[in-house]
């Protein structure tokens, strides 16, 4: 570790102190431990019609009944508003897409910042479908897509938390098992800087009690 970035040291532990980091290195210490994340490939629509997809690894479920899932979104490098929070806004309907393993070029190149009135599904050559209760499209290899409605944005710092209730789900033929287990490792993770988790190994531990 750049020995400017830590802040103290004892005989055990590095210490940071967040308000004493450079600009940005906050957000490089907490994408570096919390790992692996899901990645929330969310497809937007605006008021115009024109379709954005962008992935989001600040995403986890939000609530269980209703069945609500959360993702974050920042800024812009210019301190803008990104199109998918603005079609969100505009719509209040979005589609989380679970990519598998295959895609991670995809989702990767839907990352870079392409302007309000490109489609990133044409631009990146990503195979869409119709959603069901949604406007938005989905993507076609996706391994579950979550078409949702938005409940809440709650502004967090310099992020906007966007929370929205899960309406409808498709999923990939054989992902879901009986009763609705999972028994996959081929789910995208995001690590820290620009990689991905394409291996992870799934094991259950052997019970105590």
């Amino acid at each position: 570790m750049d020995e400017n970035t830590i802040t103290d040291v004892d005989q055990v532990r590095d210490v940071l102190r967040p308000d004493e980091l450079p600009e940005g290195f906050v957000y490089r210490m907490l994408t570096g431990c919390v790992l692996p994340r899901p990645i929330a490939w969310v497809s937007t629509k605006s008021a115009a019609g024109v379709v954005n997809l962008a992935p989001f690894s600040f995403f986890t479920v939000a609530s269980r009944s209703p069945g609500a899932v959360v993702f974050s979104v920042g800024p812009t490098p210019e301190g803008g508003i990104k199109d998918t929070l603005a079609n969100v806004r505009a719509t209040g309907e979005f589609v989380v897409n679970i990519a598998p393993t295959s895609s991670m070029t995809s989702v990767n190149a839907t990352g870079f910042a392409y302007p309000p009135d490109v489609d990133e599904f044409q631009a990146c050559n990503i195979a869409d479908r119709p959603s069901l209760a949604v406007s938005p499209p989905s993507v076609a290899d996706a391994l579950v897509s979550l078409e949702c409605r938005l409940m809440q944005e709650v502004a967090v710092g310099s992020d906007c938390l966007v929370i929205g209730e899960v309406v409808l789900a498709t999923a990939a033929p054989g992902h879901y098992r009986e009763r609705l287990h999972v028994e996959t490792s081929q789910v995208l993770g995001r690590m820290s800087g620009p990689r991905y988790v394409t291996d992870m190994r799934v094991e259950s531990p052997t019970s105590t009690k």
